[in-house]
């Protein structure tokens, strides 16, 4: 995915788009912004260019999407070790755990090794079961406290 350079930041390339037009509206865009030696990215959007690899997953700063940025081994690592907290309830599965393993377990083969090699299930599959469950105790959890409320007040 193409992406901007701005403020220390990652911008998706909507995103980019628009504030690097904003700026230019405002007057404050660099004399060439495509020769991006003669500005710094902490003034005007650098890009888009391709991410690279990084040790984590990145979204993007202004809307938050998710940049399926290529991980490097310490990347995968962590990512695992998340995902393993997780099915271990150590780590909640949210969306966002679970849009990264969605991701990254129909791309990149070293993410789903382990969960495989264990259970015969992917990550994704084990992941969306426990965000599954996490959700069946909440509501039973609010249902026994609707019921102990109950109680107290007869």
């Amino acid at each position: 995915m193409l992406v901007y350079v701005y403020a220390a930041d990652l911008l998706c390339e909507d995103c980019g788009k628009k504030c690097r037009e904003e700026l230019t509206a405002e007057g404050k865009a660099p004399e060439d912004p495509d020769d991006e030696v003669s500005y710094d990215s902490d003034d005007f959007p650098k890009g888009p260019t391709e991410e690279g690899s990084s040790d984590s997953p990145s979204h993007c700063s202004d809307c938050g999407c998710f940049l399926e940025t290529e991980l490097t081994d310490v990347g995968v690592d962590e990512l695992l070790s998340d995902c393993e907290r997780a099915m271990r309830g150590d780590r909640e599965a949210n969306d966002v755990l679970l849009q990264w393993v969605d991701h990254y377990e129909g791309n990149d083969s070293r993410v789903s090794l382990s969960a495989l090699a264990n259970t015969g299930l992917t990550i994704a599959e084990i992941l969306h079961e426990v965000a599954r469950l996490d959700g069946e105790v909440k509501r039973l959890s609010a249902e026994v406290e609707h019921l102990q409320a109950k109680l107290r007040d007869s």
